[in-house]
């Protein structure tokens, strides 16, 4: 049975912010949480390392969504890798976390916001993106028990993509939604016929 475009299209869009309102969340405890310890310049120098790139994929997703999903989707895959190979102990990553913090989960928490915006246009990327993403914190956890923080992180990430990927509506044959260099071209198109017609 073919699912109904209008009640889909509101599913997902819920499911979207409420995505969207975890990660405001976490990043502003990660951001409290930095700019207290270590703090000052080092501080406000660890959370741009990280909230730039989101804000920039997030504008891209914005602006350029034809483009976004490729480049989302090598990031996610490059990111799991990491949350993977990171949960075993004799690998490096893990003694640095010891150091300098929870390095995976803030970078789940940085790709996961501009995967909730994807989310809103383009829900069944999005939806498969964050459960490949979740999925990977989950088995990272159970590689490693300690990993606290994936946990958080990764089960409403992996439950906001089974439900984006669930309610996304059918596409129409050979649709695909357009982004905003497309849109301009179609303005431009129509606004030449009026004038040559």
């Amino acid at each position: 049975m073919r699912r109904s475009t209008g009640t889909s299209s509101v599913g997902t869009r819920i499911v979207a912010v409420g995505l969207l309102t975890f990660v405001a969340w976490c990043a502003l405890f990660i951001t409290g949480e930095t700019l207290d310890d270590p703090g000052g310049w080092a501080g406000v120098g660890y959370v741009a390392i990280w909230m730039v790139p989101m804000l920039g994929l997030s504008a891209l997703v914005v602006w350029r969504p034809r483009t976004a999903v490729p480049v989302l989707t090598v990031l996610t895959l490059a990111v799991a890798a990491v949350l993977i190979l990171g949960g075993i102990r004799s690998w490096g990553l893990a003694r640095l976390e010891d150091r300098r913090g929870p390095i995976r989960a803030i970078a789940m928490v940085a790709l996961a916001g501009p995967l909730g915006v994807l989310g809103w246009a383009r829900p069944m990327n999005a939806g498969r993106l964050l459960s490949a993403l979740g999925a990977a914190a989950l088995v990272s956890t159970a590689v490693a028990a300690r990993s606290a923080p994936l946990m958080i992180f990764g089960v409403p990430m992996l439950v906001a993509g089974v439900l984006l990927w669930a309610l996304a509506p059918d596409p129409e044959p050979g649709s695909a939604a357009p982004d905003a260099s497309d849109r301009r071209h179609h303005v431009v198109t129509r606004t030449t016929r009026r004038r040559t017609g």
